[in-house]
């Protein structure tokens, strides 16, 4: 369960619990190398299907559009040089 992109799980818990989960994972933290330290720390302590959710949820997460990151007019001319059916196969 990712906290990044969901808060609503974290959301769900009590007042108390939350708190207590923030203060472990440090996310309030605002040194970089804290929390670097705590994903590191959490990493080492995972099993391979925690491992392999966070392999799915982070393929999504660092999916960058460049659609949504170049302006309108340089997207423009790239869509041009593609044909229906090179579009239509694009994940």
């Amino acid at each position: 369960m990712l906290f990044l992109s969901n808060q609503q799980p974290l959301d769900a818990l009590p007042v108390q619990e939350r708190e207590a989960v923030t203060a472990i994972y440090g996310f309030s933290s605002p040194s970089h190398p804290r929390r670097e330290l705590v994903f590191q720390g959490l990493l080492t302590m995972r099993c391979f299907t925690q491992l392999s959710l966070l392999t799915g949820q982070l393929g999504q997460l660092i999916r960058i559009d460049p659609f949504g990151v170049l302006p309108c007019e340089p997207s423009l001319k790239v869509l041009a040089h593609l044909d229906a059916t090179s579009l239509c196969r694009a994940p």
